[in-house]
């Protein structure tokens, strides 16, 4: 890849990280790393119990507002 692309793409991937909720980035880092020592039943379970504490924190209800109200969401 030129660098000059490189950069560009480089460019957008930071655009998307700033956009997004630091906690659920943080969340999906720790459960595809932990995914690979558990079996799929154990992982559902842990997926399913951090999206319902994540939902209720103030980036899951500005992510579902924003859904709601068709606008992109903005997180603090």
């Amino acid at each position: 890849m030129p660098a000059a692309e490189l950069a560009d793409v480089a460019a957008q991937v930071v655009a998307i990280l700033r956009s997004g909720s630091p906690i659920a980035f943080a969340e999906t880092k720790r459960l595809v790393t932990a995914a690979a020592g558990r079996d799929l039943p154990a992982q559902l379970d842990d997926e399913a119990a951090t999206i319902a504490q994540v939902i209720d924190r103030p980036d899951g209800l500005a992510g579902i507002q924003a859904f709601l109200d068709k606008r992109t969401p903005s997180f603090g």
